[in-house]
């Protein structure tokens, strides 16, 4: 459910507000789970590699906790400007979920890739994270990798979200 950022949510309703984005499957679109009827877990809130090496769950998006800075500070202190910065991490495996489908991985990453795309550049979800107090929303891709884990393929692309308001934080 979206919040919009107020002074006593500064990063729990920018974390919840974006993944409420990137976590809706009619915006983001998982390759494995196309109808968007699955429960399966696409979007995690840290590195599930670091937990154990599972390629079923393939692919998926990490989505980092934001990080926050302050500026142009009023001269009461009560008024700043604020920007946040959110590292999101894809990850594909190249033979696909189930390895056996060559090309799978470039499709899948490319699928999701896009959507981040189209997502941060429609009007009409800017205007969505705009009511919610989060303007100038910008994602910036700033990594491609191949990896090896356990013998295998994986396809890794890590992008940087920033979003600002200027807004009342303290009464």
């Amino acid at each position: 459910m979206a919040t919009a950022i107020s002074m006593t949510t500064l990063e729990s309703a920018a974390y919840d507000n974006i993944i409420s984005l990137i976590n809706d499957k009619s915006i983001v679109t998982d390759p494995r789970d196309v109808s968007g009827t699955s429960k399966r877990l696409f979007v995690y809130d840290s590195d599930p590699l670091h937990k154990s090496i599972n390629f079923g769950d393939f692919p998926y998006i990490i989505a980092e906790f934001p990080t926050l800075e302050y500026s142009k500070v009023s001269t009461d202190g009560k008024v700043k400007h604020l920007k946040w910065s959110m590292g999101l991490t894809v990850r594909t495996a190249k033979d696909g979920a189930g390895q056996g489908t060559s090309g799978a991985g470039k499709n899948d990453m490319f699928t999701i890739c896009d959507s981040l795309q189209a997502l941060f550049n429609s009007i009409t979800h800017r205007q969505t994270l705009e009511d919610l107090n989060m303007f100038f929303a910008k994602l910036t891709k700033d990594d491609v990798d191949s990896l090896t884990v356990s013998q295998k393929q994986v396809y890794q692309s890590t992008y940087t979200l920033t979003f600002e308001t200027r807004m009342v934080v303290s009464s």
